[in-house]
C-alpha cells in the first residue's frame, strides 16, 4: 500500500472514531439533559437570540445585501447553439490553457466564448488582447464586482440558445461542446450535466461521475444524488429570465440546485468526465473562505433563496425542500466557522422550521444524522445542534 493510500485510510479511520464519539455525546445529551434543556429553552426568548445574533454579526463587520434585486436583460436572439461564459479575475497563470481548451473544440455546432474581465490587476488584460479579434470571442471589461456580477454580465452578452459556465483556471475536453449540445438537441433538454475530474500539477487526483439518466420530470428523487455545481454542463439560457447569481455573496452555485433545477423539466446527465476542475494553492476555498465572517453567507443566502422561491411562486416538491435543509445543515457544517455557529443556529431556526412545517417535508427520507439535525431544530436545542454540526462536518457525502 502506497503512503498516500495509508494516509487516506488513517484519516478515514479517525473520522469514523470522531463520528462515533459525537454519536455517543448526542445520546447522552438526549437521555440525561432533556429536562435541563427544557428549562433552559423556556427561559430563553428565541427572537431575542436572533436579534442578538444579527447585532453581533453587524458588530463584527458582516454586511447584509439583497442579492436578487435586478432582473437580467437577456437578449432575445439565438445566434449560436452555445455560449461558454468565462468570468476572469487575476487569471494570468492559467487563462491561456483554459481559453485554448475552449477554442480547440471538435464540433459541428456554432458556439461563442464570452469573457468578462472582472477588474483584473495582474496582467490578465495583456493575455486577453491575443483573443480580441477571434470571431466567436466576446471580451468585456468591468470594475471588480465578484464572480456573480461577472457571470450575470456574461449572461446578458450571450447569444447562445444554451449557456455553459467555465471557471478561468479550468479545462474542458475537446468534445465538450459536441457531446453536450448534441444531447441537448436530441433530447430537447433544459439542462445537460456531465461528470468532472479534479486535477493539479501532478495529474488527476479525483473525479465526480454519476450514473447516466434521462428525465422528463426534472431531477426528482435524484436531486440530492448529483452535484449542485453550475460548472460541468449546459443550460437553456431562458432559464435565467428570473434567476441571477447572487451579487456580493459567496457560495453562488447554490442557485443551481435551488432556483434552476426546480424549474427544469427535461434533464440529461452524461456519465463522462468532460469538465476538468483545477486544484491549486490559490483556490478561493483554500485562501479566502477560511475563518472569515463571510461564511455566514451560507445561512443568509439560503434564506434569500427561500424568499426568492416564494416571490417567484415556486411549488416546491419534497426534494426541493430537502435541498434547502441540506444547505442549512450539511453545507453549513462545512462552511460556518466555530466562532459563528451560535449565530448560524438562531439565524436559520425560523427558516428551517418553516420548511419542516410544509406537508411535503414528511415525504423526505432523512438519514439518521439529518434526523438528529431536525430534532435539534424542532426542540430549539442549540447544544444538540452543535454536536450534530460537528458530526456532519466530519462526514463525506458518501457517508451521509
Amino acid at each position: 500500500m502506497k503512503w498516500n493510500e495509508r494516509t487516506y485510510m488513517l484519516k478515514k479511520y479517525i473520522k469514523r472514531i470522531m463520528i462515533s464519539y459525537y454519536d455517543g455525546l448526542n445520546r447522552i445529551l438526549s437521555f440525561y439533559g432533556h429536562h435541563c434543556m427544557n428549562v433552559e429553552k423556556k427561559s430563553e426568548n428565541c427572537s431575542d437570540s436572533v436579534t442578538g445574533s444579527i447585532e453581533k454579526l453587524k458588530a463584527d463587520g458582516y454586511v447584509y445585501n439583497k442579492p436578487f434585486c435586478n432582473q437580467l436583460k437577456l437578449k432575445n436572439i439565438n445566434q449560436y447553439d452555445l455560449s461558454l461564459l468565462v468570468p476572469v479575475y487575476n487569471a494570468k497563470n492559467f487563462l491561456d490553457q483554459c481559453l485554448n481548451s475552449l477554442l480547440n473544440q471538435n464540433t459541428q455546432y456554432k458556439y461563442q466564448i464570452v469573457i468578462v474581465n472582472d477588474g483584473s490587476t495582474d496582467g490578465t488584460d495583456e493575455i486577453l488582447h491575443k483573443y480580441e479579434n477571434i470571431e466567436n470571442v466576446v471580451i468585456c471589461k468591468q470594475n471588480n464586482g465578484g464572480i456573480s456580477s461577472a457571470r450575470n454580465r456574461a449572461l446578458e452578452l450571450a447569444d447562445g440558445k444554451y449557456v455553459g459556465f467555465i471557471d478561468n483556471d479550468d479545462l474542458v475536453s475537446s468534445d465538450y461542446v459536441e457531446k453536450l449540445v448534441s444531447k441537448a438537441y436530441t433530447s430537447n433538454a433544459d439542462v445537460v450535466k456531465c461528470g468532472y475530474t479534479i486535477f493539479d500539477e501532478g495529474g488527476i487526483i479525483g473525479n465526480q461521475i454519476g450514473e447516466a439518466f434521462s428525465s422528463r420530470n426534472g431531477f426528482g428523487s435524484r436531486l440530492m444524488k448529483y452535484d449542485g455545481l453550475i460548472l460541468g454542463g449546459i443550460f437553456l439560457r431562458k432559464l435565467f429570465l428570473n434567476v441571477s447569481f447572487p451579487v456580493s455573496y459567496w457560495y453562488e452555485d447554490m442557485v443551481t440546485r435551488t432556483l434552476i433545477y426546480p424549474i427544469c423539466n427535461n434533464v440529461e446527465y452524461l456519465s463522462e468526465a468532460l469538465y476538468n476542475k483545477r486544484d491549486h494553492a490559490s483556490n478561493a476555498s483554500k485562501v479566502v473562505w477560511k475563518k472569515n465572517i463571510k461564511c455566514m453567507d451560507q445561512i443568509f443566502l439560503t434564506r434569500e433563496i427561500q424568499r426568492r422561491q416564494r416571490e417567484l411562486g415556486y411549488v416546491l416538491q419534497s426534494e426541493d425542500i430537502h435541498a434547502l435543509i441540506y444547505e442549512y445543515s450539511y453545507m453549513a457544517s462545512k462552511r460556518i466557522v466555530k466562532k459563528y455557529l451560535k449565530e448560524a443556529f438562531y439565524c436559520s431556526l425560523d427558516a428551517v422550521l418553516e420548511l419542516l412545517n410544509d406537508e411535503k417535508s414528511h415525504q423526505i427520507k432523512f438519514n439518521d444524522t439529518e434526523m438528529e439535525f431536525v430534532k435539534a431544530v424542532m426542540d430549539k436545542d442549540y447544544r444538540m445542534y452543535c454536536l450534530v454540526m460537528k458530526k456532519m462536518h466530519l462526514l463525506d457525502m458518501d457517508l451521509l
